[in-house]
């Protein structure tokens, strides 16, 4: 949500200092995506799409974490999330 708000500020150092942020970690998950196995057809999702879902998924948790402050949800999205998406992004090898 930082990222985004930067984004609009029309500050153009923040915008890129933002920009340069948000590649670099596009970058980290194109590394981890180039060691992973593809799926059964060997294909598997854009690294720059999968940063992008993964930075969704944090943004959901941390306004479910301050708006409804529910104890317990934090460990649910860990131990529920985490396997799912890394199950749909690592498939196994056929």
């Amino acid at each position: 949500m930082l990222l985004a708000e930067a984004a609009s500020s029309g500050d153009p150092t923040l915008i890129e200092r933002m920009r340069s942020v948000f590649g670099r970690y596009v970058q980290r998950v194109a590394e981890v995506l180039d060691e992973a196995p593809g799926d059964a057809s060997g294909r598997r999702i854009s690294a720059d799409v999968l940063a992008s879902l993964l930075v969704g998924g944090l943004a959901g948790l941390a306004i479910h974490h301050r708006l409804l402050r529910d104890p317990e949800f934090d460990s649910r999205f860990v131990d529920e999330a985490i396997p799912f998406v890394a199950r749909c992004a690592f498939p196994e090898e056929p």
